[in-house]
């Protein structure tokens, strides 16, 4: 503004420089250089108010303009110029003269910055936390994390750098935090932040803090839009693309892409899971969602959306016998003849296990995609009317002495003696010293060619009226069926001297059930 006798007067009010001259009457102008602000390292802005400078009392008067310094400005002697290319933070000021050649000057402060995700972190009611194999460690938030120094974008390069699998159900939201760091940023300003997600899943626009102390931006408890319902899935991985506006809106930086892997599950993982009843059998440890039950399940049933799709896909992968953990580890049926593996827990240590173990670890599979059958966990021992005192199976493949048996028990004509120690067993074979049936490789188990074959029982699945057996890969219409292709003998232990013996009577039956069966809830 103007005044005659050229008293200069120039304030602050509401972010606008007012510039007064003082006289007989009192004439103003105002300049506006714009909001200080935030702008993404290499973008642009406009600089200069709306309008840049006014008369209020003479909306007809014109002004000159010059804006210093002019560097990668569209016009230095316009009222908005473009900034372009921003790589550092600097003042930019304009001069404005009115017509009486009355002057006022502004200045505007632009940062320049960039923002990289920092971490992020995965919850909500339908968040199920993943437990590494060995069950030592819980893939807990921090889900994903990047520790280089500097930040590199991305959590696959060094030690530290943390990449955890992460489970929803199917049809649930995600609930998502996230930090972000802030590079070289001194001034406050509010945050918005919105991401992209996988499958055309988002989150919405929400605003974040910055804290100037850290120079981090955190966001706290993003719902996303909903994963497809009814619906097995796994994605490796899932990505979220993340953006940040420093200016409410108007332009968007981008803070990087974070990845995990994430498994979908058809329902709600059953959690504890409660050990079956068995009797004489000890407690064991409760199973918790190991990575590889939710793995096998949700790669093996991935696009999956019924409950018997699930059941046939996952059931398909144990008919091949190379099941796998996710290490890529295949697991095996009595690699070892010896082996005391029965929990879901210790094949899963130990990678070997007994039938037990497999039929859990089937079972266990299916729960983790929150799928659940009543009396489905099945022992299977010889009937009593078969064998007398210790009854035990022998499964396929065994060869019997063409000759017959020499034992004089019409009922159980074949004999072998143990060739010391209980069992007889030495070196994954079994040691008689003198034998007239003899285990061949026959049938294979998982991951084993000729695993052990003789058991006190077996213990298999029965779903919806098929019988599985894990430790195969088999299944079966019936128990008669189980007991005409699965077992070649029944045997009856004895003690002959000081010697123990094998008593063994050939299963040629094809018509008469030689096996029972106890039910039991898992």
């Amino acid at each position: 503004m103007k005044y005659n006798f050229r008293l200069f007067l120039k304030w602050q009010f509401l972010g606008l420089l007012i510039c007064l001259i003082a006289s007989e009457e009192v004439f103003a102008f105002v300049v506006d250089a714009g909001e200080d602000r935030v702008v993404c390292m290499g973008g642009s802005t406009t600089l200069g108010g709306n309008p840049t400078a006014q008369n209020p009392d003479n909306s007809n008067m014109t002004f000159t303009y010059s804006w210093q310094p002019t560097g990668d400005l569209s016009c230095s002697d316009c009222p908005n110029p473009v900034l372009s290319n921003i790589n550092e933070s600097m003042d930019y000021t304009i001069t404005v003269v009115d017509e009486g050649g009355f002057t006022c000057t502004e200045t505007v402060r632009v940062e320049a910055t960039s923002v990289s995700a920092l971490e992020v972190n995965f919850s909500g009611e339908h968040n199920h936390t993943i437990v590494k194999d060995d069950g030592e460690v819980e893939y807990t938030a921090p889900h994903w994390r990047d520790n280089s120094i500097p930040l590199d974008g991305d959590a696959d390069d060094i030690p530290t750098d943390i990449k955890h699998p992460i489970c929803y159900e199917s049809g649930k939201s995600l609930v998502v935090s996230a930090k972000f760091k802030v590079h070289e940023l001194t001034v406050p300003f509010t945050a918005r932040v919105r991401a992209a997600c996988s499958d055309g899943i988002h989150l919405p626009i929400k605003t974040a803090v910055y804290n100037l102390a850290t120079q981090t931006i955190d966001l706290s408890n993003v719902v996303s839009t909903p994963l497809a319902s009814s619906k097995v899935n796994y994605y490796n991985p899932f990505e979220i693309q993340w953006e940040i506006s420093f200016d409410g809106g108007s332009t968007w930086c981008s803070a990087g892409v974070t990845k995990n892997p994430l498994y979908v599950t058809l329902g709600k993982p059953i959690q504890p899971y409660t050990p079956p009843t068995i009797p004489g059998e000890t407690a064991f440890e409760e199973v918790k969602l190991f990575h590889t039950l939710v793995h096998h399940g949700c790669t093996n049933a991935k696009d999956v959306t019924s409950l018997t799709q699930v059941l046939n896909n996952v059931w398909q992968d144990f008919t091949d016998r190379e099941v796998r953990r996710v290490d890529g580890t295949q697991m095996t049926y009595y690699a070892n003849y010896q082996c005391t593996s029965t929990t879901t827990n210790t094949i899963l240590e130990t990678g070997d296990g007994q039938c037990g173990s497999w039929s859990r670890l089937f079972l266990d599979i299916l729960k983790a995609q929150g799928i659940d059958y009543q009396n489905e966990y099945i022992i299977i021992g010889v009937d009593p009317n078969v064998t007398n005192g210790s009854r035990i199976l022998f499964i396929k493949e065994w060869i019997f002495n063409a000759n017959g048996g020499t034992s004089g028990d019409s009922n159980l004509p074949f004999l072998n003696t143990f060739l010391g120690g209980d069992p007889p067993i030495s070196n994954n074979t079994y040691n008689w010293t003198y034998a007239e049936v003899n285990d061949m490789e026959g049938e294979s188990g998982q991951g084993t060619p000729n695993p052990a074959s003789i058991f006190g029982n077996h213990q298999i699945v029965l779903i919806n009226g098929t019988y599985y057996d894990p430790s195969y890969g088999q299944n079966y219409s019936s128990l008669l069926d189980f007991d005409v292709i699965a077992i070649d003998a029944f045997v009856q232990l004895v003690i002959m001297g000081n010697e123990k013996s094998y008593l063994i009577k050939k299963n040629e039956s094809t018509t008469g059930q030689n096996v029972f069966e106890n039910k039991y809830n898992y």
